[in-house]
């Protein structure tokens, strides 16, 4: 599977993988010494490049949020996804690895050691169904989602967007109730992080959710290296 390297230069070097099997993606990029993209260094990537049609389509990233179907009113946003330690198990949630649609996905299912190892570095979320969370990005130093999610990064990068026109993170990542009625075991979905413009959104927004919405599945998976000069 090739990878294509468009950041070959600066602190951050960074290429993609457009993956039908989660696996295969994940070898590639180690293949080459990348790691998958965190949020927190997708902004710092985006800061170091400027808003640039590099980042139209968006990518996977390392975080993910998991549901759990006896506590509807609650999700958990991991920073390590269970995805990342058990490829082989998240890659069977693809039925049919030639197919690119949303009806050939299933959710991934955490047994409770997952689930456990997952928690380690969490925040847990309210789950309020159909609504998205909006966050003006000259608040991401005061807000506990954006906090969280880009650490250190948040305040500095909020405002580098802010002042390119990005001026709010759209999150959609609420579970309707009828999602919950097809599983008994808490559930993960990969996040997946883009800046969007769009006839809905003619303002730019940076928009965080699922890799798979809106009948289509957003499949590039992002690497980075850090540059040894």
């Amino acid at each position: 599977m090739a990878i294509k390297i468009d950041v070959p230069k600066g602190r951050i070097v960074s290429g993609y993988v457009e993956y039908v099997l989660w696996t295969e993606a994940l070898k590639s990029l180690s293949s080459r010494d990348f790691s998958v993209i965190s949020a927190k260094e997708n902004l710092e990537l985006i800061m170091q490049e400027g808003l640039t049609p590099t980042f139209k389509h968006g990518n996977r990233v390392r975080e993910a949020f998991i549901y759990f179907p006896n506590a509807q009113d609650k999700i958990i946003l991991v920073k390590h996804s269970p995805a990342l330690d058990f490829q082989e198990e998240y890659s069977k949630t693809h039925r049919d690895p030639h197919k690119i649609t949303s009806d050939n996905f299933e959710d991934f299912h955490l047994t409770d050691e997952q689930l456990e190892l997952a928690l380690k570095y969490s925040v847990a979320l309210k789950n309020t169904p159909g609504k998205a969370c909006d966050t003006p990005t000259n608040r991401f130093g005061e807000d506990e989602f954006t906090s969280f999610l880009f650490g250190d990064s948040a305040k500095r990068a909020g405002e580098f967007l802010n002042d390119c026109g990005v001026s709010e993170l759209f999150s959609l990542f609420s579970a309707w109730p009828c999602w919950f009625s097809y599983h008994d075991r808490p559930f993960l979905k990969q996040m997946h992080l883009s800046i969007v413009k769009t006839d809905d959104f003619p303002t730019p927004v940076l928009h965080i959710g699922h890799p798979e919405y809106f009948g289509r599945v957003f499949t590039r998976v992002r690497g980075i290296k850090y540059s040894k000069k």
